[in-house]
């Protein structure tokens, strides 16, 4: 295999400020932005790229509108400047910044004395540039190549509740789905499940046992799949939405030390993370048991 030789030289600085304001007894406004420099030289063989951006200023907005002491309302709006370092096109270099926007929308709820939050919100993002795969393309080391796209668009909603129940007994849970799609039309990183959702419960335990917590959770996510002759993949293949279950135990035993097990993937499932290069795939672990030890001073 002949040698390549490559050199990639990357420069990032950046500062960030953010202000709030009241303008209303209910309304509340935050702004705030970041100044970002990057810069790149790259250098694959014959092929080199040079990109250097100073004082990209990437803003932020949003408002806080409180309807009553249980709900609030708000809306935001931020740019993006995304360095894309893990993506590079057929000659091998990487690929400069994906740029776009974000566009949120959401209601936020407040119950039982403020210990139980809610939420759910809506959001959209624009992207340009953004690195999408190129069937049947390399690049000089034998890697997937990409390119930028532009134009493309995704849109979700999340769902969020967490918090205390009753003293001792705490909860959470969400559930997020999102859409992906290029300029055209097309269905976009369909490797990626569109839909996950998890639920995790703790609860420690009263009187004598006071010292001992046990919990248990369970993770969803929906099928994802890669087509054939998709990149460097000629079989494509499909994982089927599965279920994750784990369980945990902690015991306190001064105010500083406690020792925790966790056991993760209880029954044992097989799953696939992801379709690798040239038709492999990386599974995810087996069952597995976890001790820790932590001591705070």
């Amino acid at each position: 295999m002949a040698r390549i030789p490559t050199r990639t030289r990357i420069k990032q600085t950046g500062v960030y400020s953010a202000a709030r304001f009241s303008l209303a007894d209910p309304l509340k406004l935050i702004v705030g932005g970041r100044f970002s420099s990057y810069e790149i030289d790259d250098a694959v063989g014959n092929s080199s790229v040079h990109y250097k951006k100073s004082g990209e200023f990437t803003p932020y907005a949003g408002l806080i509108y409180d309807i009553d002491e249980t709900y609030s309302a708000y809306v935001s709006y931020t740019r993006i400047f995304n360095p894309q370092t893990d993506y590079r096109d057929s000659n091998g270099n990487v690929l400069t910044p994906a740029k776009g926007k974000t566009k949120e929308i959401g209601l936020k709820g407040e119950y039982l004395d403020k210990r139980l939050n809610a939420s759910v919100a809506l959001f959209e993002t624009e992207l340009d540039n953004a690195a999408q795969i190129v069937a049947g393309t390399y690049t000089p080391g034998g890697a997937q190549a990409y390119q930028g796209s532009d134009g493309t668009k995704s849109r979700g909603v999340e769902l969020d509740l967490q918090g205390e129940l009753v003293p001792g007994w705490n909860l959470y849970a969400g559930i997020a789905h999102f859409t992906a799609q290029s300029a055209d039309g097309e269905r976009l990183n369909s490797q990626i499940p569109r839909t996950t959702a998890q639920l995790f419960t703790t609860y420690q335990l009263p009187g004598a046992w006071n010292p001992l917590t046990l919990g248990g959770g369970v993770k969803w996510q929906s099928r994802f799949y890669q087509a054939p002759n998709t990149g460097t993949s000629s079989l494509g293949g499909e994982q089927g939405s599965y279920a994750l279950v784990s369980l945990m135990g902690r015991y306190a035993i001064t105010q500083q030390t406690s020792v925790a097990l966790n056991v993760n993937n209880l029954f044992d499932k097989k799953y696939a993370l992801q379709k690798g290069d040239f038709d492999t795939v990386g599974y995810g672990a087996p069952r597995n048991l976890m001790v820790t030890l932590d001591y705070r001073y």
